[in-house]
C-alpha cells in the first residue's frame, strides 16, 4: 500500500499517466471502490457506536481508541482512491510520509486500544 516502488513513485509525478490510469478504470473497479467505501464507512459507524455504548464501563476507553484507529485507516483508504481514481499528482515524499503517518497512527490506536482492553479484562 505505502512504500510504492520507484517505478510507482514515478507514475505518480506524471499528471498525464494518472490521468489515463484513472481513465481506463473499467465499470467493475467503480463498483468495488464504492462497495469498499460503504464497507469502511459502515465500519466506521459500528465502532463508533460501539464505543459509545461501553462508553461507561470497563471496555469504553479502549474501544475508543480502537474505533479512532478505524476511522484514520478508513480515511488512509479513502485518501488512497483518490489518488488512484481522480489521477491527483503529489510528490512522492509527501505521498508516502502521509501515508506512512496514518498507518502508523491508525495502528497505535488500535495497540492502545487492545492494550487498553487487555488490562480491563483483568480486572
Amino acid at each position: 500500500m505505502f512504500l510504492h516502488s520507484a517505478s510507482t513513485l514515478s507514475y505518480f509525478r506524471s499528471p498525464k499517466l494518472a490521468a489515463a490510469d484513472a481513465a481506463s478504470f473499467s465499470q467493475v473497479d467503480v463498483w468495488v471502490e464504492l462497495a469498499q467505501c460503504a464497507v469502511m464507512l459502515l465500519v466506521t459507524m459500528v465502532a463508533f457506536r460501539t464505543a459509545a455504548s461501553l462508553k461507561g464501563g470497563f471496555f469504553g476507553p479502549g474501544m475508543g481508541l480502537f474505533a479512532w484507529g478505524i476511522a484514520i485507516l478508513a480515511l488512509a483508504q479513502a485518501a488512497e482512491l483518490a489518488l488512484r481514481r481522480f489521477g491527483v499528482p503529489l510528490p512522492p515524499a509527501v505521498l508516502e510520509i502521509s501515508q506512512l503517518v496514518l498507518w502508523i497512527t491508525s495502528w497505535a490506536l488500535f495497540g492502545g486500544g487492545f492494550h487498553q482492553i487487555s488490562r480491563a479484562s483483568r480486572g
